[in-house]
This record gives structure tokens, C-alpha cells and sequence, in this order.
């Protein structure tokens, strides 16, 4: 056309951020946005979108679709941990088997966990090991606690290791921690009542 063009971000979903963009642009020329994708919370393939708005009468608004599909030295296995577990029961365990697919050596220095797991690491032993996979092989062991809170579980278990190719990996945590009992409803509400009259005795 021959008027400016008008930019406006209106919404930006997880993983992206708008770091900046052509607020206007002029007739016969070009703008950009300029777009971050945060992969690092990425375990699995994931996409984000931008959507922005302008001032064309014809296109109002317009969305920008990012996808991304990581690409991951270090493994783990199974690669998730969730649980089922009744708040105050026998505390479960899942352990993870963390290799690297080039077969490079390398060590797990560090493993965070959200605060209703403890989550330690050691060398996996010879019985361990997957034979396939050549170079070090670390084990990832996250208990539940007895005393987590009831409600779901999320987050995820940061794995931090030297290795040279990728410095953090991320296990997915997933699952419900339940109460010993529970109550259905958990409220219950009466209604207005009117006392009934008690006949007199003489």
C-alpha cells in the first residue's frame, strides 16, 4: 500500500519471545522480528506461535509459526518418570540409565529434581550397562517422598553433565500423588433450616 505499515505483537506462546521487531514499515520496504526459541526445556519435538497485528484492513493480524525438533547426545532411559503414589505409603524409585549416543566418556556432575523427589547419581555398574552403547553410563535414581504433597507432580529432572556436546538434559516428571482417604464431596453445605416449635407442658 501506500501508507505505513503498523506492527504489533498480540500473543506469544511457550518457548518463544519476541526479542524485537519493526514497530512500522514503510511502503516498499521490509521489517523483521526477530524471534528466540528457548530450547532448553525441550525433551520431545515442540512449536510455538506469534501472533501479530497490524493495520491492513485486508490482514489484521498474522501468525508466525516456529517448530523445532531437538536433537540430543545424551539419553535416558525410560526418558520420563511419573508416578502413581498414595501420600504416606513405601517410597518408589525410578531410576534412569544415562548414556551419550556418540560414545563419548563423560560425567554427570549435577541432578536437581523438583522438591517432591530426592534425585541422586552414580556410576552404573557392569550388570547395568546397556552392552550396546559404548563410553560412561550413569544411573539417575529419583525416590518419591513419603511426605509429598497430594496434587499432581511436574517439572522436571535436570540432569548436568561435562559432556562437550550438551551440558543439560531434562527428564520429564509427571504423575498425582493421593491422599490415604478422601472425601466426596469435599464439602458438604446444608440449606437454611427453621427449628421446628416444641409444644409446651403444663
Amino acid at each position: 500500500g501506500g501508507s505505513p505499515l503498523t506492527l504489533e505483537v498480540l500473543g506469544v506462546t511457550a518457548l518463544c519471545q519476541v526479542e524485537k521487531h519493526s514497530p512500522s514499515v514503510q511502503p516498499k520496504e521490509s521489517g523483521t522480528v526477530d524471534v528466540v526459541l528457548d530450547t532448553s526445556e525441550l525433551s520431545a519435538p515442540g512449536e510455538c506461535s506469534i501472533k501479530l497485528g497490524s493495520n491492513d484492513p485486508e490482514h489484521p493480524t498474522a501468525v508466525l509459526q516456529l517448530a523445532v525438533a531437538p536433537q540430543t547426545v545424551l539419553k535416558a532411559k525410560p526418558g520420563f518418570a511419573r508416578y502413581t503414589y498414595v501420600q504416606g505409603e513405601a517410597e518408589g524409585t525410578i531410576r534412569q540409565l544415562v548414556s551419550a549416543k556418540d560414545g563419548k566418556d563423560f560425567r554427570v556432575l549435577e541432578v536437581k529434581a523438583p522438591p517432591e523427589v530426592r534425585a541422586s547419581f552414580r556410576a552404573a555398574t557392569d550388570k547395568e550397562r546397556d552392552s550396546q552403547v559404548a563410553g560412561t553410563q550413569w544411573v539417575v535414581e529419583t525416590t518419591i517422598r513419603a511426605d509429598a504433597p497430594v496434587g499432581p507432580l511436574h517439572g522436571t529432572i535436570d540432569v548436568r553433565t561435562d559432556h562437550p556436546e550438551q551440558k543439560l538434559m531434562r527428564v520429564p516428571l509427571s504423575g498425582f500423588v493421593r491422599p490415604v482417604l478422601h472425601v466426596t464431596p469435599p464439602q458438604a453445605r446444608v440449606g437454611e433450616g427453621h427449628p421446628a416449635p416444641v409444644p409446651a407442658t403444663v
